[in-house]
């Protein structure tokens, strides 16, 4: 099975490598395709190769037209579709993504590791690929230019900005002054037909807040079992008897991570420049994490000599995480009109607060603890902008959730049997008192997600 999983690996990554377009050895300097409008409504399609301070230059049709930009309603910018791309490079990024974290988890219940990095393979690559044909239809979207009724600082800032998509910018490597000369004095904007003069706009407000709220679903194995962690220690009796003890036995632990997947969290950030963002982050408490202990109890009774025990007793607990983070957010660029694809990395640290319950199964006294910890998040994310105030995203990270519990006290009454008997006949009951020792809970790990943003 080793080998098989090996070959999924190895798969993925020949397929990768030839997915990726040789245009990004040998990309062709071209400009980008536009649909321009004008105000009559007629249309000119063709590769944009220069902008002008009042014109725009096109190569249509095999020949130069230049567009008056008086005449020039809106402008499109036509991107290419990369839904194909997207959702094959998502599609094997999720295969290796799965195989790497099903092939190293030591098996998950009676899964083998090759056989879990098969399966997991299988589902993450299905759920990169949804997730890539997202993304790449998403950079697939034209964007339109208005021209046509904005103000001329407006129009200047727009036209500056298009000239990264001519061939005279991409031939001159991104190099070419950019500065627009000095201007001349300032024409009046051209409404479109049939449209009453507009009266001058107010400059327009900064956006600086945003709010983000994201779905997440953790990448974990899921319950696993370690039966190597053992932990020592004593149990005694609560009943007015001569042998209250301590005695002494052993419990087997097993954790396991809880729910931690949905709207697990909310945050509030403001953008400090145009690269960088202070954020605070509420985690609600849906990450979670538990364990079960599991014992046989035995004692020999000083009343008639016999050796009596109990083969299972167990106590389980789940322990929910809630927290409150404040970080630091980095992006090369600000969304704007051409820019929609904006990329993120993030760190956020702060406390976390924790609440354990117990189960009511054995030993069901011990209702509710709580503490509190230190917690931190890394992130990595890509954001489309439909608008610059509204983002549509993918984000994948990884949260710190760590605590250490002391040890407890939990009651019951247990009954134990005579340990000679093969069929036991014999009963006794007992208060009995066990000591669970102290335990680390570690819900720490993994997570991706989609995410839904709002700047104001």
């Amino acid at each position: 099975m080793k080998s098989i999983c090996g070959i999924v690996v190895t798969s993925a990554l020949v397929v990768l490598f030839l997915s990726i377009p040789a245009g990004l050895s040998a990309k062709e300097k071209r400009g980008a395709n536009l649909i321009v409008t004008r105000l009559d409504g007629s249309q000119v399609i063709g590769e944009l190769i220069a902008v002008k301070r009042d014109s725009l230059l096109l190569l249509s049709y095999g020949r130069d037209e230049s567009i008056d930009l008086a005449d020039v309603k809106t402008v499109r910018i036509v991107r290419r579709s990369r839904s194909g791309q997207g959702a094959m490079l998502g599609f094997v990024g999720g295969v290796l993504t799965g195989a790497i974290l099903g092939g190293t988890s030591g098996g998950i219940d009676e899964f083998t590791a090759s056989e879990a990095g098969l399966i997991f393979g299988f589902v993450f690559g299905i759920v990169g690929g949804l997730g890539g044909l997202g993304v790449g239809t998403l950079m697939s979207i034209d964007t339109t230019i208005d021209i046509a009724g904005e103000p001329e600082a407006l129009v200047q800032s727009r036209l500056e900005k298009l000239k990264a998509f001519s061939r005279e910018y991409r031939l001159g490597g991104g190099r070419m002054q950019l500065k627009i000369g000095p201007s001349p004095a300032p024409r009046a904007p051209v409404p479109a037909p049939g449209v009453a003069e507009m009266a001058p706009s107010r400059p327009r407000r900064s956006l600086r807040f945003r709010v983000r709220l994201p779905y997440t679903v953790a990448i974990s194995p899921g319950y696993h079992y370690d039966y190597s962690d053992r932990a020592q220690t004593t149990f005694r009796f609560l009943d007015a008897l001569p042998e209250p003890g301590p005695y002494p036995t052993e419990l087997v632990r097993h954790p396991y991570n809880g729910n931690r997947s949905g709207l697990d969290s909310a945050s509030l950030g403001y953008e400090l420049s145009e690269r960088l963002a202070a954020e605070v982050e509420l985690v609600f408490a849906r990450w979670s994490a538990g364990g079960s202990e599991i014992g046989a109890l035995r004692y020999a009774s000083a009343i008639d000599g016999k050796t009596y025990e109990q083969h299972f007793v167990y106590y389980s607990y789940t322990t929910r995480f809630s927290a409150a983070l404040l970080g630091l957010t980095y992006r090369p660029s600000a969304p704007s009109e051409f820019r929609r694809h904006i990329v993120e990395a993030g760190l956020a640290v702060g406390p976390a607060w924790t609440g354990r319950t117990a189960s009511e199964f054995y030993l069901p006294t011990a209702p509710l603890g709580r503490k509190i910890t230190l917690s931190a998040r890394v992130h990595a994310a890509y954001d489309f902008y439909v608008i610059p105030s509204l983002s549509f995203g993918v984000a994948v990270g990884y949260r710190y959730f760590r605590v250490d519990l002391p040890a407890s006290t939990e009651t019951a009454t247990i009954i134990f049997w005579d340990a000679a008997e093969e069929y036991p006949s014999t009963f006794v009951e007992r208060v009995t008192e066990m000591t669970i020792p102290p335990r680390k809970i570690d819900a720490s790990g993994f997570y991706i997600g989609l995410r839904l943003g709002v700047r104001i």
